[in-house]
């Protein structure tokens, strides 16, 4: 039986995924030592596991048996909100956060919530292909804004502007960063954003 595949999937494409992951068996098939710069997993590059996780998951391990609260461990988000907190981000509680199994679910499980069929999502780029494909996946279309190398990788608020969303919508990106609020002030204030447009960078 063939199946087909969804329309939402036609312009899904990930390069670590598809022929570069194809050439990267080849070389490594020869004996070509393949360096993969595309694996997040910290054990390929020889990262133990520190000796205070493995304590919390050895005293912990029975609490993980029976599903927990639909945010997440309460112990784990209030953590993770005093993490965040001492990074300068205030007026959260723990109430604030909620707990996946990881970006690749979570990202995928927001954009299916907050975007309708044909939606645009402003983003930047260069970014991590999770974010677009996701976008496709859940009916919307990227729409993507410049980040200067010549500039330390900060968003073209001009550009952006340019390329303002019909509706708003969220995204977040592995190229986000911070940005003198003088520089955006004194850019945005020459840039034309359209009423209903929304970003996260």
């Amino acid at each position: 039986m063939l199946l087909n595949r969804s329309e939402n999937l036609q312009p899904v494409h990930s390069d670590i995924r598809g022929p570069l992951y194809l050439e990267s068996q080849r070389m490594a098939k020869e004996g070509i030592k393949v360096l993969r710069l595309n694996t997040g997993n910290p054990a390929t590059f020889g990262f133990g596991l520190p000796e205070s996780l493995r304590g919390a998951l050895i005293d912990n391990v029975d609490k993980a048996v029976a599903y927990c609260d639909l945010k997440g461990m309460p112990n784990a988000r209030e953590a993770i909100c005093n993490y965040h907190k001492s990074k300068g981000i205030q007026d959260i509680t723990p109430d604030d956060v909620y707990i996946g199994n990881g970006v690749s679910e979570l990202v995928l499980m927001c954009l299916l919530a907050l975007l309708n069929k044909g939606d645009e999502v402003l983003m930047p780029s260069p970014s991590y292909s999770l974010w677009s494909n996701s976008t496709y996946i859940a009916g919307g279309k990227p729409v993507f804004y410049t980040c200067d190398e010549q500039n330390d990788w900060y968003p073209d608020i001009a550009d952006m502007g340019k390329r303002s969303p019909r509706r708003p919508a969220r995204s977040s990106s592995s190229t986000r960063t911070t940005r003198p609020a003088r520089s955006i002030r004194r850019k945005s204030s020459r840039t034309s954003f359209r009423s209903r447009a929304k970003t996260i960078c």
